[in-house]
């Protein structure tokens, strides 16, 4: 269940070559930490093949977080998802020079870790309210509850800014993971609601976090008498950017016809 953001530890079996040296120092691998998700415990001492690169510890296990062979490079965390620290790693092992690493990532290179802080850590994650205005956009909005319009004048919705950009600053000042809830998404049809998927979409071009969406993950039968599973849903958002989705009132109705039936399993 090895989920969040980890550290890695060189190997202390193996004794790495100037090559490997230099992927280590300009990676920075063993100074900053990375998104793991479902680790496979691979002890390190199993290992007859000598190719355990680093491990990671969570809770009392070690086990090989990443291997190397050549030109071969496989890690169990998530650079893809680990922000500046994974595009740095990335980077890095495509070839790419420290100087040109640096002039990829901006002024985002990230900062070394003491070794204190090493291991599992604790995350910071935005978590944005979106709903519709009365104009047709999508806006991040916040409120008591589903009443998200001003108290005065012509009760418009509250508007905290656009999604995407939103969603882009938060992880540029160092968010670990954004969370995007659709709030109105239960009024709907969300396999219709084109700038949901949008703003999923174009997220992901430039977020490089875990990107959770939650609201409208529900089975329902659109205008037209076609139905959709909640699977069905959480698929088009997969597809669309998102690395994870949140149930609710659905997960909450599974389990009470779960129970009402005697334990019976309806594949819903």
């Amino acid at each position: 269940p090895h989920i969040g953001w980890n550290t890695f530890e060189l190997s202390s079996k193996r004794t790495l070559d100037t090559d490997q040296q230099l992927f280590v120092a300009n990676s920075g691998i063993e100074s900053q930490r990375f998104y793991f998700v479902h680790s496979y415990q691979l002890s390190p001492q199993e290992d007859s093949s000598n190719v355990t690169f680093t491990t990671t510890s969570y809770g009392s296990q070690t086990f090989a977080s990443s291997v190397l062979k050549g030109s071969v490079f496989a890690t169990q965390a998530h650079p893809e998802k680990s922000g500046v620290a994974g595009l740095k790693l990335l980077s890095t092992f495509l070839g790419n020079s420290s100087q040109e690493t640096s002039l990829l990532l901006g002024e985002s290179v990230p900062k070394p870790m003491s070794n204190a802080t090493h291991g599992i850590s604790k995350r910071v994650i935005a978590c944005l309210d979106v709903r519709e205005n009365d104009s047709g956009d999508l806006v991040v909005t916040k409120g008591d509850q589903y009443d998200v319009r001003e108290k005065d004048g012509d009760r418009e919705v509250r508007n905290l800014g656009k999604p995407v950009a939103l969603a882009r600053r938060y992880y540029e000042e160092g968010a670990d993971e954004i969370t995007f809830l659709n709030i109105t998404s239960f009024r709907g049809e969300p396999l219709g609601d084109a700038p949901m998927l949008e703003v999923l979409e174009r997220t992901s071009e430039n977020v490089f976090v875990p990107l959770c969406i939650g609201g409208g993950i529900r089975d329902y039968t659109d205008s037209k008498g076609k139905y959709y599973s909640a699977l069905d849903v959480a698929d088009r958002y997969f597809r669309a950017g998102a690395d994870k989705i949140s149930l609710g009132s659905d997960a909450v109705y599974a389990a009470e016809e779960y129970y009402k039936s005697g334990g019976q399993k309806s594949g819903k």
